[in-house]
């Protein structure tokens, strides 16, 4: 948890832009994957990312995420 402040303290991206940097389905698959090892219903994924990830806004890779990334 330090090490993780630590970066977003010094890093120029905020947690919704490192997410889509990351991607939106590797997000959602973590946080799944995290859920089910705790069973505790506080560490279910939200909703609104699964819907994101189900209409294919994955982040950078699909151009749209959290921000827009498409070209205009």
């Amino acid at each position: 948890w330090k090490l993780f402040c630590q970066f977003f303290s010094k890093a120029d991206l905020g947690p919704f832009q490192f997410m889509d940097r990351i991607g939106l389905d590797v997000v959602y698959d973590i946080e799944t994957s995290y859920f089910k090892n705790s069973g505790y219903p506080d560490d279910k994924p939200p909703d609104a990312l699964k819907e994101m990830v189900d209409t294919g806004d994955l982040g950078v890779k699909s151009g749209k995420g959290f921000y827009n990334y498409k070209t205009k």
